[in-house]
């Protein structure tokens, strides 16, 4: 989670109002983020849930049959899913 925010140049700052409509966006440079609002360093999202699992077998069984179909057996999604050693 650390990286998506310091590897982008740009993040939004968002402050909620009490209706959606009066929430206010601000354009940052990443630089400008203080380190004390940044995730820990190694921080991650825990996406081993049934619902992502069933996503990326939807995914898999899409990709073998494009490979089939176009020879293509190559096709990223830009998902990892990544066990923990803590877990």
């Amino acid at each position: 989670m650390y990286e998506a925010f310091t590897k982008s140049d740009i993040a939004y700052k968002i402050k909620e109002g009490e209706e959606p409509k009066n929430d206010t966006v601000t354009m940052l440079q990443s630089n400008e983020i203080s380190e004390d609002d940044l995730p820990v360093k190694d921080a991650f999202f825990k996406l081993d849930t049934k619902e992502i699992k069933d996503y990326i077998h939807q995914l898999e069984k899409k990709q073998i049959q494009n490979a089939r179909i176009t020879g293509n057996s190559h096709i990223s999604y830009g998902i990892k899913l990544k066990k923990h050693k803590n877990l």
